[in-house]
């Protein structure tokens, strides 16, 4: 989300220069800067928007899911398209400052999901102490009927709505918790 707000934000203040028949180069960054708008900050962010939030989006569903080496792979990955600025760039271009920062920036991320990766193999306690399904699910976290109270999980719910939906007229009873 946030590199679509970058492009709109970038897009809105090049109508706003091209309006008044002028554009960043003209007015200067430091300028810019200077009123509060980080117009370089903008444009690294928005361009290659697109690509940009598919990244950010798999770093985070894996970070999410406990999947390390795929957020780590995930980083890699943007940090090679950062390089050769096909994201957060205005143009394709081969290294430079601002492209090796990015791809510096991305191989930290990728190396602390390494780093993650290679303690919760160490130490499997650190990854929630329990050990996971095939979808790298805990079991801990996972409720079922013979350890929930909830009348959702434990099909008290779905038998009430089963018997009202019926033309029983007496009511439905939950069954007690075990």
């Amino acid at each position: 989300m946030f590199p679509w707000i970058a492009n709109w934000g970038l897009t809105l203040a090049g109508n706003v220069m091209r309006a008044l028949g002028t554009n960043a180069g003209e007015v200067g960054f430091d300028a810019l800067e200077a009123t509060g708008t980080n117009y370089n900050g903008l444009y690294a962010l928005g361009n290659g928007a697109p690509l940009t939030s598919l990244i950010w989006g798999c770093i985070a569903i894996f970070a999410i899911r406990n999947r390390t080496v795929a957020a780590a792979i995930s980083a890699g990955v943007g940090g090679v398209l950062a390089f050769f600025g096909i994201i957060h760039a205005g143009a394709p271009v081969l290294g430079g400052e601002t492209p090796t920062s990015f791809l510096i920036a991305y191989a930290m991320v990728a190396a602390l999901f390494v780093l993650k990766w290679f303690l919760d193999k160490r130490d499997p306690s650190l990854a929630g102490g329990a050990p996971a399904d095939e979808d790298h699910v805990p079991a801990a976290a996972v409720a079922t009927a013979s350890t929930s109270s909830d009348p959702v999980l434990d099909g008290t719910e779905r038998a009430a709505v089963g018997d009202a939906a019926h033309t029983d007229p007496a009511p439905a009873r939950a069954r007690p918790v075990e």
